[in-house]
């Protein structure tokens, strides 16, 4: 019989399932990276149970990606993407040097062909600044025309990647999510493409799952180093992070369309989250339906542990209050911790920001409709293009990411290359400018404070902040730790010595030591 392709592809995923070790500790992968997971080795009382209750993956592509040494679940760019602008061979910058300096010297030269002889040009000092600015310009110019035509940063789409079999991680998944409303907004339930990362631990039995919010500039992939940990260790069955619209390998829909831009909002990405939860949940019933730890199941119960950093904090609380109010999910937020937290009015001074007026309201016509799209065309001509250009050109740098997180580290000698490359992934997503530009015209002003007072009224709810001594993005100086203490007295509060603004990042051990401790 003819091996086909699509055949052999098959036999080799089949022979990487077989083989992988059977342990308590179980990762959901998406073969090919998409659709929901199938577990990469089951625990021994699963190992004869019949698994059809799982969906199986939508793109069964067997990858052909290398994972890091130094960070397992992590893998590279493929060698044919860049996330930065390509250099340019010697010999194009030559060409490029001596086109420009044929251009703007054309007369000189000419004047030497009509007189058969290489003449000296007595030019004053003004003249050779002028023929050198010339010279610079048009080289400049010439440069990026060329870098842009040739040698630009790689954009590609998620669904391509999934296709491909070649997202970022190993525990990456990608599918079409329908967000839930949350307790302070009804979404419009608009579909939408995630990326997330999600690992499985089904012997755990304190906590029905772990979930975590990224922070502003990040994506899920910011988790990934310490993911595994903290559901081994805190006592999870499965952990999840998803990327927020407007970053990393989500779908980003056009903010310009009727309710485009509440799409890129808090509440949305909280109501994926909560969508995501329920899917995997559901997975975990139908794992219990075939047999697996049913002895288990009651000591689990629905409780729940939500991390957010930074930005991603707001999402933590508000994803605490939905599920407590949400009698569908029936899930308990047990534990609520906040990393670096960006809260205004907590950790950061109130801001009021009118309703953004961006985008086109739902019941307009005739020529307010018309005047509200000239608008938004010549916003995108005149604003948002060229914003979308300077973004490409400062984030395709070479060094951008390694320089921006130095910054945010509390000592730069900890930043890997694994740390670079997982801010740098989301870069080679397409639309990424796009995105970061619709969420930041969506931004609302919120009120934190009240979000935190509201969690913190919840039965049996815990919430921890946790800060590094050395972080320059959110500083916790002495006047946020006494407004903590005198407004929040209930909030337990952790200080990582020598550590930034990525604690979890930065030391992975530490973190989650301290944590065990605490909780």
């Amino acid at each position: 019989m003819r091996t086909t392709p699509a055949r052999a592809m098959r036999r080799t995923t089949m022979a990487r399932t077989r083989m992988a070790p059977s342990t308590g500790s179980t990762a959901f992968r998406a073969v090919g990276g998409a659709g929901r997971g199938i577990p990469t080795s089951l625990p021994s009382s699963m190992a004869a149970q019949d698994t059809s209750g799982m969906a199986p993956p939508r793109h069964p592509v067997a990858t052909q990606q290398t994972p890091r040494e130094d960070e397992p679940n992590l893998y590279n760019i493929p060698p044919h993407l860049s996330a930065t602008y390509r250099p340019m061979p010697w010999y194009v910058h030559s060409f490029i040097g001596a086109a420009s300096l044929a251009v703007v010297g054309r007369r000189t030269i000419s004047h030497w062909i009509q007189q058969g002889s290489v003449q000296f040009v007595d030019w004053t000092v003004k003249k050779t600044l002028v023929f050198l600015l010339r010279y610079v310009i048009l080289w400049s110019a010439s440069h990026v025309a060329v870098q842009e035509g040739f040698y630009p940063p790689s954009r590609v789409t998620t669904q391509s990647l999934a296709d491909t079999a070649t997202l970022p991680s190993l525990l990456s998944h990608y599918e079409t999510i329908t967000p839930i409303s949350t307790a302070r907004a009804v979404n419009h339930r608009v579909p939408i493409g995630v990326h997330s990362i999600q690992y499985t631990n089904l012997k755990n039995n304190k906590y029905a799952a772990i979930y975590l919010h990224h922070g502003f500039g990040a994506s899920s992939l910011s988790w990934l180093p310490v993911l595994p940990s903290l559901v081994d260790r805190l006592g999870a069955r499965v952990g999840m992070a998803h990327d927020a619209p407007g970053f990393g390998f989500t779908d980003r829909p056009d903010a310009d369309s009727v309710g485009g831009l509440k799409q890129y909002r808090t509440e949305n990405s909280v109501g994926i989250g909560l969508a995501l939860l329920q899917n995997a949940l559901k997975r975990e019933e139908s794992c219990f339906e075939n047999g697996a730890n049913v002895e288990e199941e009651g000591a689990v119960g629905k409780n729940l542990a939500i991390f957010g950093h930074s930005m991603g904090a707001k999402a933590a609380l508000l994803m605490a209050l939905s599920c407590s109010v949400d009698e569908k999910l029936r899930l308990q937020p047990r534990l609520v911790v906040l990393v670096a937290p960006a809260l205004e009015g907590v950790t950061l001074p109130s801001r009021r920001r009118k309703e953004s007026k961006a985008e086109i309201p739902d019941n307009i016509s005739g020529v307010r409709k018309w005047l509200a799209s000239f608008w938004i065309v010549w916003r995108k001509i005149f604003v948002d293009y060229p914003f979308r250009y300077v973004l490409r050109r400062v984030v395709g740098a070479k060094n951008f990411w390694r320089n921006g997180l130095s910054q945010a580290w509390g000592d730069p000698k900890r930043l890997t290359d694994s740390d670079v490359l997982r801010f740098q992934w989301p870069s080679i997503g397409k639309g990424w400018e796009r995105g970061l530009i619709s969420f930041a015209r969506g931004a609302q002003s919120s009120d934190d404070a009240q979000l935190l007072r509201d969690v913190l009224n919840l039965p049996n709810t815990t919430v921890l902040l946790l800060y590094g001594t050395k972080d320059n993005v959110v500083t916790v100086n002495e006047s946020v730790l006494q407004l903590l203490k005198s407004n929040f007295p209930t909030v337990k509060v952790l200080r990582m010595e020598g550590l930034g603004h990525d604690p979890f990042e930065e030391d992975k051990e530490a973190f989650v030591s301290e944590l065990e401790k605490l909780i």
